[in-house]
């Protein structure tokens, strides 16, 4: 892609964020940031992504894969990796556990909720 071609792109995106969904979210994702592991994937086909700034179903501004508050500014592999390390400091055992554990726990447990200090 050319500069010209990601100049237009990242103008368009800013002013009418496009949502992509499933596998389609997934590809846009990976284009910028590179390959996600398999739980990273679920989060994205699950959650979606939006090239932008959106108010979501409760009227919270959200941009990329479902991404409020402090996390906003994030890439999604940032996001995912501070929530991460907030699922390790509430689950001691994490690391020991399988990939199916961890995506049981992770998904809805840490990605989806801004755990409680």
């Amino acid at each position: 892609m050319s500069e010209l071609e990601a100049a237009r792109d990242a103008y368009l995106e800013s002013h009418h964020p496009q949502t992509y969904y499933g596998a389609k979210a997934v590809r846009k994702v990976e284009e910028r940031e590179g390959a996600l592991d398999p739980i990273q994937r679920i989060v994205v086909e699950h959650e979606g992504y939006v090239a932008g700034v959106y108010k979501d179903t409760k009227g919270i501004e959200t941009s990329g894969v479902g991404q409020t508050g402090k996390y906003m500014d994030m890439t999604f592999k940032q996001s995912y990796d501070a929530h991460l390390q907030d699922a390790k400091r509430f689950i001691t055992n994490y690391d020991s556990l399988n990939e199916k554990q961890q995506m049981a726990l992770y998904i809805p447990q840490v990605y989806l909720v801004e755990p409680k200090s």
